[in-house]
């Protein structure tokens, strides 16, 4: 009798179980990267914008005017239309003056809209919002995300902003 060869089905089942037990760790980690990569990219934009506004605050001694045009108030500062902004992680940025309460004329503030992802979204509302207040005080130029006295705030889950902007 010729002997057979192959696998027995416990050792397909055990290997079956391996890459189930594999997948069911990897799969939540590559959509957690995936969310980070956004924010990452989110934050880059903002992080230009900023070097833009400081830039533009440096000269002019105020921030931006908050045309009611936002590409405009882009332009004004360097930045590209906001339109320009659109990829598969942003939807749309602008800047704008007025970004804390009661500091008219020292302040500014960075949109930074995402696609909807209930993932890292507090409220899972809309579009994702990454606000970045800059604020003018003491002969310096303070940048925060989530500021409590800022005009709108981030809708961003905050362990996804940890180490990437003052809070």
């Amino acid at each position: 009798m010729k002997k057979q060869s192959g696998f027995t089905l416990v050792e397909i089942a055990v290997v079956i179980a391996i890459i189930g037990i594999v997948a069911s760790i990897a799969i939540p980690q590559y959509g957690a990267y995936l969310k980070r990569a956004k924010i990452t990219e989110a934050m880059m934009i903002t992080k230009e914008a900023a070097d833009a506004l400081v830039s533009y605050h440096t000269v002019n001694r105020q921030f931006v005017p908050n045309y009611g045009d936002l590409s405009r108030r882009n332009r004004e500062i360097g930045l590209p239309e906001i339109s320009q902004y659109t990829s598969d992680n942003v939807y749309l940025a602008w800047v704008g003056s007025r970004g804390v309460r009661g500091r008219d004329s020292t302040s500014a503030h960075i949109a930074v809209m995402l696609p909807p992802d209930k993932g890292f979204q507090d409220d899972g509302q809309g579009y994702a919002r990454l606000l970045t207040t800059i604020d003018f005080q003491d002969g310096r130029y303070v940048m925060k995300c989530n500021d409590k006295d800022a005009i709108w705030r981030s809708n961003i889950k905050a362990e996804f902003l940890s180490g990437k902007c003052d809070n």
